[in-house]
């Protein structure tokens, strides 16, 4: 209380003094170990991932080294069609109404098969009277036969009694006059044995014109039908029943599977290293996971003046019949069909 400070008190303040300034510093010496420690764990971290990196980026690769080859044949694409040499269209020769229809897209035909009918009624009748006629012109015939028989015997029998008429005559039996005219009845009797002799020509002229009538009418008749002239697929078909056809109009498109060939249009810049013999690779649009082979049968002589590509023909036995019996797989049941290979 005499101005010097008490020491409990000293020491109190002292002890409450120092305390709070201990606590501070303790509490701030913390702070600055645990920001330290974190420091050190994202320098450690970046550390690891610096050096991860690194060793990505410097690591091993095993590379494959393609190893060279020698000898490569050169190939030269070019796109096309399937075609054949041997296509026809074929038609009636007559105009008609279709009536019946026996082949179709897709169908094999042989040759002489039947693959259509027109409308045939009226050149049936036709027929018929040519028929007729050549019944009528036999009879005929044998009428002119019958007649010139006739004037045969008759003119053998006046040439007898002329015969008998000259030898009485000659012992003055009979008249002169008898004499002359039996003479003159057998001129006339042999005047009309030629005269049927040619009624015959003219008959067997007249049933000849009557055959050749009847036969023209039958081949018109056979005209009303429509058959295969070769061994061939029918390709397309463009009237259906009931559809009126004009003389030379087409109803089937057939083609020969023997003659058929790729037409492969080539740039005109590789078209000149092709050569009749070569070798060919040939893919379908109906079969793409198929190849199939074939050889070189033309090239073209005379390239494209707007495309500036040489037509190449590629000979291929069995592209056809593959192209066509995947078509028949795809149809099912289906008798026909339609695919472009």
């Amino acid at each position: 209380m005499s101005g010097q400070p008490d020491a409990g008190a000293a020491i109190n303040g002292d002890f409450v003094f120092g305390r709070r300034f201990f606590g501070g510093s303790c509490l701030e010496a913390t702070m600055i170990f645990t920001k330290w420690k974190i420091a050190t764990a994202t320098a450690v971290l970046a550390a690891m991932a610096a050096a991860g990196i690194w060793l990505y980026q410097n690591r091993t690769l095993t590379v494959a080294v393609v190893q060279p080859e020698h000898d490569i044949a050169i190939k030269i694409f070019g796109l096309g069609t399937v075609d054949a040499r041997v296509q026809s269209k074929i038609g009636f020769k007559v105009s008609g109404t279709l009536t019946e229809l026996r082949a179709d897209h897709g169908n094999y035909v042989t040759v002489g098969q039947l693959l259509a009918r027109i409308d045939a009624a009226e050149q049936k009748a036709r027929v018929a009277k040519a028929h007729a006629q050549v019944l009528s012109a036999e009879a005929a015939v044998r009428v002119a036969e019958a007649a010139a028989h006739k004037a045969t015997v008759l003119a053998t029998q006046r040439g007898r009694v002329s015969e008998r008429r000259q030898a009485l005559l000659a012992r003055q039996s009979v008249s002169q006059e008898a004499a002359e005219d039996a003479q003159l009845n057998e001129g006339i009797a042999k005047a009309d044995m030629l005269l049927t002799a040619s009624e015959i020509e003219v008959a067997k002229a007249k049933l000849d014109d009557a055959r050749a009538q009847h036969e023209w009418e039958s081949v018109i008749l056979n005209q009303h039908e429509l058959r295969a002239p070769f061994d061939g697929i029918v390709v397309s078909r463009s009237k259906e029943l009931g559809s009126v056809l004009v003389a030379g109009e087409a109803l089937f498109t057939l083609v020969d599977p023997q003659t058929v060939w790729m037409l492969a249009y080539v740039d005109e810049t590789r078209a000149g290293e092709i050569e009749v013999g070569q070798p060919v690779e040939i893919r379908l649009r109906s079969l793409p996971q198929q190849t199939f082979t074939g050889r070189v049968v033309r090239v073209g002589i005379e390239s494209d003046r707007v495309n500036e590509e040489r037509r190449v023909y590629v000979g291929c036995e069995n592209c056809l019949e593959a192209s066509t019996s995947a078509n028949r797989r795809k149809c099912g049941s289906q008798s026909v069909c339609s695919s472009a290979p």
